[in-house]
């Protein structure tokens, strides 16, 4: 007989007997944010155990995350990449602060010199700041794209060669989608000039950023195009 088997089936069915009454409530109360609270939880859970799972995540997410404006305090957001940008960086920081686990390549780069220089600077600029709560805030999304993008993602590089390649896949492909959206919504309108400004929004803010990710993107899928390992 399975005892392991048996228990792992008897732990699923209390679980899912206890969770069945907690949703319940929320439905029958209308908190429909508290569904999301599963969804953070295996988040927290994949960055834990697996911050490359974590972070391959993030790139595929980026070209299709939804911006949110008009915030609290005036900030934007990017759901769902800058939730896990946040979780990345705090255990990325807390990894490399306390147990010492990174890459002393990356760690004394003269790039990485520049980025902490700069840092430091916008941080001294935010003391001296007439309006220091926006200050602090813009520095501190500052740090959680940094860190991800440039130290999680370099170390991943480091790591592997073959990850640069898996970037770059894994960011286009979402990237093609958020292109036939914008494409789509573009030609509901003709096509005009008008209404290039803005219709690649949710996905993107406004046509800058919009085309300078196509504009940086655009070498990179012909390179993936035309690479003898592409087709085989």
């Amino acid at each position: 007989m399975n005892f392991k088997g048996t228990i792992s089936n008897r732990v699923t069915i209390a679980i899912a007997i206890a969770i069945l009454p907690v949703i319940a409530v929320i439905v029958a109360m209308e908190w429909w944010e508290a569904l999301f609270i599963p969804v953070g939880l295996l988040a927290v859970w994949v960055t834990l155990y697996r911050i490359d799972w974590a972070m391959w995540f993030v790139v595929i997410a980026t070209p299709v995350s939804v911006s949110l404006t008009d915030l609290t305090g005036g900030a934007g957001l990017s759901i769902p990449t800058e939730p896990m940008l946040v979780l990345i960086t705090a255990l990325t920081l807390v990894k490399m602060m306390f147990f010492k686990e990174y890459d002393k390549r990356l760690i004394r780069h003269p790039i990485s010199i520049a980025i902490y220089l700069y840092l430091i600077w916008m941080f001294l600029t935010v003391i001296t700041s007439e309006l220091p709560m926006v200050s602090v805030k813009q520095w501190i999304t500052r740090v959680w794209f940094i860190v991800p993008y440039y130290f999680v993602l370099g170390h991943l590089f480091l790591k592997d060669e073959k990850n640069k390649v898996r970037f770059l896949w894994l960011f286009l492909v979402p990237l093609i989608i958020a292109c036939t959206y914008t494409m789509i919504i573009h030609s509901q309108y003709g096509f005009t000039k008008k209404t290039s400004t803005w219709v690649m929004f949710p996905l993107f803010k406004e046509h800058t950023s919009y085309g300078a990710v196509l504009a940086m993107f655009y070498p990179a899928a012909l390179y993936l195009t035309f690479r003898k390992s592409s087709w085989g």
